[in-house]
């Protein structure tokens, strides 16, 4: 999974289809998981902030994280209890504080991304996905009381033999239902490496259901 505001945002959803490689990426003990956000340009922020207090909307924003990466469109914030330099904070590529750390620090009633294409490449293995109409509702804490997706597109390609053909695959899924995630366990999960021993389990989400697989 990855998930995360993303997974980072994309979280819920964005998480649980790179499970696998970020688990393997983790495994040979290469270290955590380097972050890198893209910037906000200058007069795009300067826009939201000046929209009314606590409801802003941020276009064009890129989330890398490792070798993903989650392009929005649009992202809007409604109901938004913190400081706006924390959601700031969010997609500052200078921090060097842990991203679920600043996570844990948003608050929302209500985050809404129309789109986002998130694209992963390691090693042999590529998937492109698109999520729509993605809602999170009830953001405190690091943790999301509903994460909802009209729809999610994944291709997937995979080429075993390095003169070889790609094996691809393809998944559809309809409406997408997560409720009660820890994203901010998630995501410290996927990038500074597992906060509990190996043999202990940390519950992380609470209902999960996709419709039309």
């Amino acid at each position: 999974r990855l998930a995360c505001l993303a997974s980072a945002l994309a979280l819920g959803a964005g998480l649980t289809s790179y499970e696998p490689v970020l688990r393997q990426e983790l495994g040979h003990g290469d270290g955590p998981v380097r972050i890198a956000v893209g910037a906000l340009r200058a007069p795009l922020w300067s826009a939201a902030l000046a929209q009314e207090a606590g409801s802003f909307t941020l276009e064009n924003v890129t989330l890398q994280i490792g070798s993903a990466v989650h392009t929005l469109k649009t992202i809007r914030f409604v109901g938004v209890t913190t400081a706006r330099s924390e959601v700031e904070a969010l997609f500052g590529s200078g921090s060097t504080e842990p991203l679920s750390r600043r996570i844990a620090r948003v608050s929302a009633r209500e985050i809404t991304i129309p789109e986002m294409v998130s694209d992963l490449r390691y090693d042999a293995f590529t998937q492109h996905a698109v999520y729509r109409n993605l809602t999170l509702s009830g953001v405190e804490g690091g943790r999301i009381k509903l994460v909802t997706s009209d729809s999610i597109d994944i291709d997937t390609a995979v080429r075993v033999n390095p003169g070889g053909k790609d094996g691809k695959s393809t998944a559809h899924y309809g409406r997408f239902v997560a409720g009660d995630t820890d994203l901010s366990t998630l995501v410290r999960f996927y990038t500074e490496g597992s906060p509990v021993p190996s043999d202990d389990f940390l519950p992380v989400q609470g209902t999960f259901s996709a419709e039309n697989i």
